[in-house]
């Protein structure tokens, strides 16, 4: 039987197709979801973020 794993993950484009403000305002929106799904659904544990967000310095508005 194989073993499927699933890995919840985004990959993070800065200014790619939008300007970075809106971009920004999208990744604060992502990451607080993420913590609130985190926090409520024990099955899902995992989330990676690319080497390209760095949440920190990318959002420094963020409420996390």
């Amino acid at each position: 039987m194989a073993v499927l794993h699933l890995i919840s993950h985004t990959h993070w484009d800065r200014e790619w197709y939008l300007p970075f403000q809106e971009f920004r305002l999208k990744l604060v929106q992502l990451i607080d979801g993420t913590l609130d799904l985190l926090a409520r659904d024990r099955g899902f544990r995992h989330f990676m973020l690319d080497g390209q967000t760095i949440g920190g310095t990318c959002c420094p508005t963020n409420s996390w």
